[in-house]
């Protein structure tokens, strides 16, 4: 599953990836093999955009778009934390 996000062309991008890591780190039902990736994927006006891809089991449509929301859920409230 992938989310794509915008984060802040200030900070260090390395903060970043810990930043979104940590926050997936205790994530409901997510698959550890192959773990969390963030990939930086291109320049904005005022942003630097990445791709977030985690696995979960996925049974139902409900659980990919549930766990899409709870992944911009958890990296908004991390950001706004760090």
């Amino acid at each position: 599953m992938g989310v794509e996000c915008g984060g802040a062309s200030g900070p260090d991008l390395t903060h970043v990836l810990d930043v979104v890591l940590a926050a997936m780190a205790d994530f409901p039902e997510l698959l550890i093999d192959p773990p969390p990736q963030v990939m930086f994927t291109s320049f904005a006006d005022s942003s630097i955009n990445f791709s977030l891809r985690f696995w979960i089991p996925y049974r139902r449509q409900v659980d990919y778009v549930g766990a899409k929301s709870e992944a911009i859920i958890r990296i908004k409230k991390a950001f706004d934390a760090a």
